[in-house]
């Protein structure tokens, strides 16, 4: 049985219609009828990201496609949408995560309308950093395609008009011919173009696909591109996106018409096969220029109104080789059709969703499975964790978990070799029909979110009360805790939090002590011998944020010896940071014949960062400290000091004055230090954590994106601190990431409350 953890409820006029998962981001995106919004994973925390929204006049506006020289039958016509209509949000799809890390990465979402409309969205940009910025719109690519379908040069007419779709009881000849007038094949063709019924994103592709040239080429010369595809009742219509470096910004010349590809009956499914694990985008440390190997297959599933489902072949240039056939007409139509990830050999399957049962479909082997019939309604969504383990929701309120077994694709496929390993019901409310019409399953198998909705045909029942949920739940009775927290420990300290967030979240189903206790089991004693410096900063940050979550569930728990341990613990991570960041600038010194004049803000975090390790142990740190202090006391006439931003009062840099708090000698302030550089907080644009709450002064190329508080700060002053602070040896050290440096976390601007979900 699943427990929520959360639920957030709409009422009819604001229903969750669908949701999109990214595994690279970690992200959720929740497409409502007349809004969406992003769920961000964090480690322990739901943070809300919004989506900047359309005005209405936008999307309220209909496509002219002209008048049909004669009556089209039995086509509908789509009359003009009136302010009083209704237009929802339908569909949306994230694309992969471009430049992902701990601290983000930048993404695209699609969505479409109920009368045609297909915008895109673009998230804040890699160096945003704010907790409430917007993902904001890019285009509208339906009117591109219907710039497209309306120019001759591209899109030849058709000028026949065919008696079959004739209504001779008529007059074929329009009233009143208020646009173009077009044959009603050409009419009809253009409206089915129009329609949207599904959309998928490609893997991230080489812009010169297959070929090796062996010649050294820049990013410019060769760019990284990602496919837009998106299935209508005539074909599939393709996109070009540029994929931007981190440093550029995305705008409407980034995505481009690349081609239709028409079918003899309407696109039910699409899905992109995944790219494998050596094809990944990955991060250069010191430049984040993407790398890839090229693309030696670029396989698109598809299955049309008529039952078929096959796999096609698509470049980068827009051509499109049909493969071959998967499953032959049967007028079964698929109506889910994806992907496994790949396995240890590369290896991956097709799941095929027909009405209440599923087809298997071995890529590498050819291999399909029988028809498996596992629910009693029509299914509704699949969720891969890895795979050989996905779930399955449908209309019957079954959430259904499976197992590949590793000698699955080598034994008879029949209904027998696949069996439920659990089956999740749940109940429904009030005897009244909810369907999950939407999953997600963590990368951990820990939580499972997915969305309820009223099922078509009985929406009037529910027209006062609750008629669609998303909700965040466990399997209840929770895991063993012993052997939970053995597994968090193991995962964390080998995989540095990536792909944890359902751990975080998962530890909040137990009670506070156990919480407290397991922190007080992994407390390393002082001087202990059996970590080395890297895995102690490891285990003193997981234990840094095991205990902001235990604060935030029980605070009552915690006591003043416990809050001594933790800033001892930071105390340790900020000397062994201070320590790898001396050594970063060393090699930025090193690399260069002569350093340009440093800044006299980097003079003094450099000075600070030094005097810090010549307080904590002057003996051990007397090279590294002297060696720093020549650097940036070479050719300097006037000595380094620091001066507090409320009186101006000046005061020499030392030991005494260099801790994460001091209090001014004249005015009495206390003054706060960046976590990341040691310089005074001076301005009131900083990049907080959300966990331990550290500060940090913006870099160049982070953006809070945000206004500040009116009690904080004028709008005037917030402008004006505009000091662009250049550490290149500290963004080289996170590979500019932006993260706490105490536990990880992600940096952001001001916290809003209401954007932070609170778990039950």
């Amino acid at each position: 049985m699943l427990h929520d953890l959360l639920s957030l409820r709409q009422a009819s006029s604001s229903t969750f219609n669908c949701s999109s998962y990214s595994k690279s981001s970690n992200k959720l995106a929740v497409v409502q009828k007349n809004a969406i919004f992003i769920i961000n994973f964090k480690n322990g925390l739901l943070k809300k990201e919004s989506v900047k929204m359309i005005p209405k006049d936008e999307y309220y506006t209909d496509y002219k496609l002209g008048e049909p020289q004669a009556t089209v039958f039995p086509i509908i016509r789509k009359y003009q949408t009136s302010q009083s209509d209704e237009v929802n949000f339908l569909k949306g799809c994230l694309s992969e995560c471009f430049f992902p890390s701990l601290g983000g990465g930048f993404q695209l979402l699609a969505t479409s309308t109920s009368n045609g409309h297909v915008f895109l969205f673009k998230s804040p940009y890699i160096s945003s950093s704010s907790s409430n910025y917007f993902w904001e719109k890019v285009t509208s690519l339906s009117d591109l395609t219907f710039q497209i379908l309306i120019d001759p040069t591209i899109n030849e007419k058709i000028k026949e008009n065919d008696s079959v779709w004739v209504d001779r009881n008529v007059n074929p000849k329009p009233l009143v011919r208020q646009y173009e007038s077009v044959s009603n094949l050409e009419f009809k063709k253009r409206t089915e173009w129009m329609d949207t019924q599904c959309m998928d994103w490609s893997p991230i592709m080489g812009q010169k696909d297959g070929e090796n040239t062996g010649k050294t080429k820049t990013d410019d010369d060769n760019p990284m591109i990602i496919l837009l595809s998106l299935g209508t009742k005539r074909g599939i219509i393709f996109f070009k996106c540029v994929v931007p470096t981190s440093s550029d910004t995305f705008t409407n010349d980034n995505i481009s018409f690349l081609c239709f590809d028409e079918y003899d009956d309407w696109v039910t499914a699409i899905k992109w096969k995944p790219s494998l694990p050596s094809q990944k985008i990955t991060s250069n440390n010191n430049n984040n220029k993407l790398s890839t190997s090229n693309q030696k297959q670029n396989i698109i599933a598809i299955s049309l109104g008529d039952g078929s489902v096959n796999l096609s072949k698509v470049d980068i240039d827009g051509n499109v080789k049909f493969l071959y056939n998967i499953i032959e007409k049967d007028y079964n139509v698929a109506t889910l059709l994806e992907w496994s990830p790949p396995n240890e050999n590369g290896e991956t399957y097709l799941f095929i969703s027909k009405g209440m049962g599923f087809y298997l479909y071995n890529f590498e082997k050819k291999q399909l499975s029988c028809l498996f019939l596992k629910h009693r309604a029509t299914i509704t969504c699949i969720s891969f964790s890895d795979y050989y383990h996905f779930s399955t929701s449908s209309l019957d309120n079954n959430i259904i978990d499976f197992k590949i077994q590793p000698n699955f694709w080598n034994s008879p496929l029949n209904q027998e070799s696949l069996q439920p390993t659990c089956v999740n019901y749940l109940p429904k409310e009030d005897d009244k029909g909810l369907g999950i019409y939407s999953l997600v399953t963590s990368p951990n198998k820990l939580i499972t979110v997915y969305l309820e909705n009223l099922p078509p045909g009985i929406t009037m029942y529910h027209s006062k009360s609750v008629t669609s949920r998303l909700n965040l739940a466990y399997r209840d009775p929770p895991f063993n805790f012993q052997s939970f927290k053995q597994s968090f420990l193991n995962k964390f300290e080998r995989e540095k939090s990536k792909d944890l967030w359902d751990y975080f979240i998962y530890i909040n189903v137990y009670p506070g002590e156990s919480i407290l206790e397991f922190i007080n089991e992994i407390c390393p004693e002082d001087n202990d011998k059996g970590f080395n410096s890297n895995a102690l900063v490891t285990r003193c940050r997981f234990i840094i944020k095991l205990f902001f979550i235990l604060k935030k569930k029980s605070k009552d728990l915690l006591s003043r010896e416990m809050e001594d341990k933790i800033n001892y613990y930071k105390d340790y991570i900020n000397l062994n940071y201070i320590s790898e960041c001396l050594k970063e600038f060393n090699k930025y010194f090193d690399q260069k014949d002569k350093v340009s004049q440093l800044e006299d803000y980097q003079r003094i975090s450099l000075s600070l960062m030094a005097h810090y390790l010549k307080g904590t142990d002057g003996e051990k740190y007397l090279n590294i400290y002297s060696k720093i202090m020549k650097i940036v006391c070479d050719g300097q006439t006037k000595s380094i000091i620091d001066h507090c931003f409320y009186c101006l009062a000046e005061f020499n840099i030392s030991e005494d004055t260099v801790q994460s708090f001091i209090e001014c000698r004249e005015c009495q302030s206390i003054l706060e230090r960046c976590s990341r550089t040691r310089l005074l907080l001076s301005s009131p644009k900083t990049l907080n954590c959300d966990f331990c709450g550290s500060k940090s002064l913006v870099l160049v190329g982070e953006d809070t994106k945000e206004q500040p508080d009116d009690e904080v700060v004028d709008n005037e002053t917030f402008d004006l601190s505009s000091q662009e602070y250049q550490f290149p040896w500290i963004k080289n050290l996170f590979s500019n990431d932006q993260i706490c440096i105490y536990c990880s976390t992600p940096l952001n601007g001001k916290i809003n409350p209401e954007d932070v979900y609170t778990l039950k």
